[in-house]
């Protein structure tokens, strides 16, 4: 790594979360066939969201012990499938998508 801050969800990360971040939005497109902006936008909001609830910075999961930050991405990933509800075509569909949030989020912030 090379100390190079970037910006994820208009959150500041490291280059190896943005690179974890944005493999998921990736996926997810593929998946979903959803544009990679408004999944960034999604995943964002729900970022965003669950700052405002804990108010703690999206980066405070690392620090956590390893149950509470499953249950505060839990919180984060239903947060993220309440806005896609609307746009994701299937309930397989969104299992997939789900699936794939999920495992990319414990790799994000479960170091």
């Amino acid at each position: 790594m090379n100390g190079k801050t970037v910006f994820v969800a208009d959150r500041q990360l490291d280059p190896e979360l943005d690179y974890a971040f944005e493999k998921m939005i990736q996926k997810i497109s593929f998946e979903a066939k959803i544009s990679p902006q408004l999944l960034r936008k999604y995943g964002g909001k729900a970022f965003e969201d669950w700052e405002t609830q804990t108010g703690k910075p999206i980066m405070a999961l690392n620090a956590m012990k390893p149950e509470d930050r499953s249950s505060n991405i839990y919180v984060i990933l239903d947060k993220f499938r309440h806005s896609l509800e609307h746009i994701v075509p299937s309930v397989k569909k969104m299992d997939k998508t789900m699936c794939i949030a999920s495992v990319s989020m414990e790799i994000m912030f479960g170091s």
